[in-house]
């Protein structure tokens, strides 16, 4: 019986609370992810990028954390294993160039999130874009503007799941 209490006490505390931490990450519903994307982008962030975001975090400081970049250019630093793109000021509109102006997240844990479940957690877009087989709503989300990429909507896939999230500066 002590036996029994010491090996379960050993299994809940050691062994579920890791499980628990490890797997709890995503176990959102649909509903909940939308909501999680939408709570970042008004901090100007996206679902796998840390504490970067818009206007504040800089190439360096990407580069510095993250290592270096699977692509880059002049505007933007690409980090695949990371499923994340950077896009980067590299003008003079702002005092100080490379900051992160735009954020493209394509974490593969938001791959079940479906168009009509963006839509009905988030409401009517401000509007809808079809380009290159991609359909693209937008939000406001806070100062910043929130877009989510999806495969455009057949009569075969009327509800097509998530490419995308976009997270950029709003100029309105």
């Amino acid at each position: 019986m002590i036996t029994s209490l010491t090996l379960g006490g050993l299994l809940f505390n050691n062994v579920v609370p890791n499980m628990v931490e490890a797997t709890s990450v995503y176990m959102y519903t649909e509903k909940q992810q939308v909501q999680q994307i939408m709570k970042l982008a008004k901090q100007g962030k996206a679902t796998n990028t840390g504490n970067f975001r818009l206007l504040s975090t800089g190439k360096k400081d990407i580069i510095k954390q993250w290592g270096k970049p699977d692509k880059q250019s002049k505007y933007m630093i690409f980090y695949q294993k990371k499923e994340a793109r950077f896009n980067l000021n590299a003008d003079s509109s702002y005092d100080d160039k490379d900051l992160v102006i735009g954020i493209d997240s394509y974490d593969s844990r938001n791959k079940s999130i479906h168009l009509k479940t963006v839509e009905r957690t988030l409401g009517k877009p401000l509007y809808t874009v079809q380009e290159q087989g991609k359909y693209v709503i937008y939000y406001e989300a806070g100062k910043y503007l929130l877009s989510f990429t999806f495969s455009r909507p057949s009569k075969k896939n009327a509800n097509p799941t998530f490419l995308a999230v976009h997270v950029e500066t709003n100029s309105n």
